[in-house]
């Protein structure tokens, strides 16, 4: 089933464990992964909505592969945005898995990701953290690429193989 999110940043998490590292980059491509955390840069909510899946094959043919990862899990794959909001999870082995990243905007169309402000993620809480609670578990990414395609062609997949 795919649902339609507009994370508050641009930058949306799979992971396998409650206990999660965040990669300290993007590198310069829009996804990266850590042993049990996979990121994936998306459209901010301004420039509109993102479809996202999680299933155990590629929901299209139109979608185009953005890389595999291993993930360490615990039994279950959660779709969340920085905050800790989950959009989606999908149950998955114990132990390691292959989750391979689709999306509609093939690897060759995007540029390299700029170096700019940094996203931080923060840990899940029921309201806004403090400033100073808040620089405690910052983490800082490399901005992922703006996409130019309009909210309904934007796709992004991730199936565990």
């Amino acid at each position: 089933m795919s649902h339609v999110v507009a994370p508050p940043s641009s930058v949306l998490l799979l992971v396998g464990r409650e206990d999660f590292t965040v990669p300290s980059t993007f590198a310069g491509g829009t996804c990266a992964a850590t042993h049990d955390c996979l990121v994936v840069g998306v459209r901010t909510a301004a420039d509109g909505p993102t479809e996202v899946s999680l299933s155990p094959a590629p929901g299209s043919a139109a979608l185009g592969e953005l890389g595999s990862f291993a993930l360490e899990s615990e039994g279950l794959l959660s779709l969340r945005d920085v905050w800790g909001r989950e959009y989606d999870a999908i149950g998955a082995g114990p132990g390691t898995v292959t989750v391979t990243v689709w999306a509609n905007d093939p690897p060759g169309a995007r540029p390299a990701a700029p170096a700019g402000r940094p996203v931080r993620l923060r840990a899940p809480q029921e309201s806004k953290p403090s400033p100073a609670r808040s620089r405690a578990f910052s983490h800082r990414f490399r901005r992922p690429p703006r996409w130019s395609a309009r909210p309904s062609d934007h796709r992004v997949s991730c199936t565990p193989v």
